[in-house]
């Protein structure tokens, strides 16, 4: 295991020098490749080390063999290989890219009363429309257990997947309230979304509020941003928040309102658990099981990223074939880990979705190319601001962390739903387009 310990060491290095690059010395100017770094670098380069010294190695998520840690040196070889290809390449990428002058131009232009109440609206709606889908009340959800409703006989998954598009509409609007300051929609948002919260037990609706605030913030300090010590503080605290709520959200509401009394006992026991079941391990622990999956077991899903991307307006039950069904659900019924109430969603983790796509082999070089479709994504939205803008830039973060954890569905379908309500409440909804004018923040 002394070859994975030098892998793993540079990983870890290379991972740091592209951070330091990009996040610290360049303040995020190149938006979208500085944000996945501020999460790639985390989850898939400092985890191994630390895993490496907790358990002795990364954990299988296959609930056939729960609790087996990997042995095997060409599973952990392969992952790194990935890891220390994609950041070489992240660092060619880097000095092309910023050898390059681009337009000096931003996204300036505000939204009229009516635009920001038919956006609040759309949230609104998704909100109705997802309490409506479990076919219970209000009070009935505030004491449910999650995912109990999908047992309701009254419960439709149709609205439930409806409503879920509208609330990913989040980062927009979060992203446009805070950067026209208009804390009065800000304030009613984030009371709003709390709600849902409650209600749905649900935690997307924390990583769509920070990804909207975390552009918004980008645009209004003049397309930079500087990790100050209280930015970090502030990171630290919602990133505490994710994983707490992961307790919380099942018993909490329940203890309060019934006093059934197993709250602490349910939050000893899922705090227990955190640190080698939750969710910071998952996109290691999930990225390394598909390896093994398709390295020694040959499992392969052909094509699978770019067929569940070019086939997304056809339902799967008609492509004839060409569309498979979600990634998650295949990789979780693969590992019997799906369900009666659920029916199984585990991502594979963002290496897991190549290796699945085109086999570990091709799927490597793939994967190269990926520092390189971030930054040219990154030149278009410099470059088409009023157009691509403002859904790239506050989706950016959501969209990192649903693809890093491998839910491609989500991250690549809630992105395309924001860019067509997007051009609809702008140019059809509203019936009053925005004027747009050129100024350089990038002095």
């Amino acid at each position: 295991m002394e070859m994975i310990w030098i892998l793993e060491i540079i990983s870890l290095i290379l991972g740091i020098i592209m951070f330091r690059i990009e996040v610290l010395k360049l303040r995020c100017k190149n938006f979208i490749p500085a944000i996945f770094l501020l999460l790639y670098v985390p989850l898939f380069c400092v985890t191994p080390i630390l895993y490496h010294f907790l358990t002795n190695g990364a954990i299988s998520i296959d609930h056939k063999v729960e609790g087996l840690v990997f042995t095997d040196p060409r599973i952990y070889a392969i992952y790194h290989l990935y890891n220390i290809s994609l950041l070489i390449c992240f660092f060619v990428a880097s000095v092309f890219f910023n050898g390059y002058k681009d337009p000096k131009q931003t996204f300036i232009s505000t939204t009229t009363l009516q635009q920001r109440i038919i956006f609040f609206l759309l949230l609104l709606t998704g909100i109705y429309l997802y309490v409506y889908s479990t076919g219970l009340s209000v009070f009935e959800l505030l004491v449910a257990d999650r995912f109990t409703w999908f047992e309701n006989s009254t419960y439709s998954p149709f609205y439930s997947v409806v409503a879920s598009y509208f609330i990913s509409l989040t980062p927009l609007c979060f992203f446009l309230y805070y950067k026209e300051k208009k804390y009065f929609f800000l304030i009613i948002t984030v009371i709003l979304l709390l709600i849902y919260g409650i209600l749905s037990k649900d935690r997307k609706w924390i990583i769509f509020m920070i990804s909207g605030a975390v552009a918004a913030k980008y645009y209004l300090n003049g397309n930079r941003i500087v990790l100050k010590p209280k930015i970090v503080i502030g990171s630290l605290f919602f990133g505490l928040i994710l994983v707490f709520w992961q307790i919380f959200r099942d018993v909490l509401f329940t203890e309060l309102l019934t006093g059934r009394g197993d709250f602490m006992n349910h939050a000893k026991e899922m705090g227990g658990k955190l640190l080698m079941q939750g969710d910071f391990p998952y996109y290691y622990f999930s990225s390394m099981t598909a390896i093994k999956m398709n390295f020694i077991d040959g499992f392969n899903i052909p094509l699978g990223i770019i067929r569940r991307q070019v086939f997304f307006l056809v339902p799967v039950d008609y492509s004839f074939g060409l569309k498979i069904k979600d990634i998650s659900a295949i990789f979780s019924d693969a590992l019997d880990a799906g369900d009666d109430i659920r029916g199984g969603n585990m991502p594979p983790g963002f290496i897991g979705l190549f290796v699945f796509s085109f086999n570990w082999w091709l799927g490597l070089l793939v994967f190269t190319v990926i520092p390189f479709v971030l930054f040219y994504i990154n030149k278009i939205a410099r470059k088409f601001a009023s157009t691509f803008q403002p859904v790239i830039y506050s989706n950016c973060f959501s969209f990192m962390i649903l693809l890093l954890r491998g839910d491609d569905s989500s991250a690549f379908y809630f992105c395309i739903f924001n860019f067509g309500f997007f051009f609809l409440v702008k140019n059809i909804l509203a019936k009053r387009k925005l004027t747009f004018r050129k100024k350089s923040l990038w002095a």
